[in-house]
């Protein structure tokens, strides 16, 4: 799990470090966006990836040896969510504040397992018959997706968890599908691909499977979906560089943090607001200064960036298992 997971501890939301940028869309119309850093103090790294309606957020950090730890932040509040005393990942967060994620112990040479976490109590979720199930996105009807391994052919497979069952969510033709998220209405995003080099994202919705590339991207991964139905993710210029998206009705709109030499958008909420990660330096998923951050959408333009006060983060491997199977 050390190759593709992370965790977390107390950590602080940065909050009055603010600055804008302006998203350059590939159609449409702008949108300007306020910047709030969130960093764990202490911490070689800060991955958020989850917010709600209320700006609860779930996430991951590495503490000082670099072991991995989720974490909520509520309020004010920093809540460390650890599994079993393993390596742990918090990945999504519903209005109630229920925090799905994965944990696992790589020293143990285990795999990855879902896990819930409401208000402390922790459900530990594996699919019967699989391995490395990673449980990815958790909507407000308490419904998980994921993905899960097939032990003996290492296909993966998309899943959707609701009421104790799981149901496939397989791209046809694809060797590694995963399911990244869900909304209130059912619908599905996620990525695969069929020669675990190239990505694509998909949405299914209503039984239909709709794939989504960004044009002239090499790959296009989807990381989450809000009740209106709009995508936010990340895609691979051909310069291998990674670039955030917000895709609504039918229109992709790049996203960059500003500064940003690289950038990741993992998650939204009702009002719009992305969380996600960026580098300043190329290399986004190699583990060179990473931050990560709020963006609230604003009605009108901020003053110029300010300098940032945060200091430099490693990226987690989580990250790098984003980059390679769907971060």
């Amino acid at each position: 799990m050390r190759s593709r997971s992370g965790v977390g501890r107390p950590v602080a939301l940065l909050a009055g470090l603010a600055w804008a940028a302006l998203a350059a869309p590939l159609a449409g119309q702008a949108t300007h966006y306020r910047f709030t850093p969130v960093s764990v103090p202490g911490a070689l790294a800060t991955y958020a990836s989850g917010i709600n309606d209320s700006g609860q957020i779930a996430g991951t950090f590495a503490d000082s040896v670099d072991d991995y730890h989720g974490f909520l932040y509520s309020g004010g509040s920093y809540t460390t969510i650890d599994v079993m005393h393993a390596e742990t990942e918090a990945n999504s967060i519903d209005n109630a504040g229920q925090v799905v994620g994965q944990w696992g112990d790589p020293r143990a040479g285990d795999g990855s397992h879902t896990f819930l976490y409401d208000a402390g109590a922790l459900t530990l979720i594996d699919r019967p018959g699989g391995v490395n199930t990673e449980g990815r996105g958790i909507n407000d009807l308490g419904q998980i997706v994921g993905s899960t391994e097939n032990p003996v052919t290492n296909i993966g497979h998309g899943f959707l968890y609701d009421a104790g069952l799981f149901t496939p969510v397989d791209v046809p033709g694809s060797i590694y599908t995963i399911a990244i998220d869900i909304n209130n209405s059912g619908q599905i995003v996620g990525q695969y691909t069929a020669d675990n080099t190239i990505f694509h994202a998909f949405l299914r919705s209503g039984g239909a499977l709709t794939l989504l590339d960004v044009p002239g991207a090499t790959s296009t991964f989807a990381s989450g979906i809000d009740d209106a139905g709009r995508i936010v993710g990340s895609f691979e210029t051909s310069s291998g560089l990674s670039r955030g998206f917000l895709y609504d009705a039918g229109v992709f709109t790049p996203f960059d943090a500003p500064g940003a030499a690289e950038t990741a958008i993992l998650g939204i909420n009702g009002a719009g607001q992305l969380v996600g990660a960026y580098s300043t330096s190329p290399g986004l998923l190699s583990r060179i200064q990473v931050y990560s951050f709020v963006a609230t959408p604003t009605t009108t333009p901020e003053p110029a960036p300010l300098a940032l006060l945060a200091t430099g983060l490693g990226v987690l491997g989580v990250v790098s298992r984003r980059r390679r199977r769907s971060a």
